[in-house]
């Protein structure tokens, strides 16, 4: 039980080191993923409104 709670506190320092790249990160994924949906929506609705399999 000792070595879990070591390795989630080691775990936990990890990752609030690097908090802004985190966050920087998980911005950049949802920016790119709103336009990505974007360019599949409208791809979606230039073809006619449905998709052919």
């Amino acid at each position: 039980m000792r070595l879990w709670l070591t390795l989630a506190g080691i775990g936990f320092r990890r990752w609030s080191t690097y908090r802004l790249a985190a966050f920087a990160g998980a911005f950049t994924n949802s920016v790119f993923g709103l336009i990505r949906a974007g360019v599949i929506t409208a791809a979606v609705a230039a073809a006619g409104g449905t998709l052919g399999g």
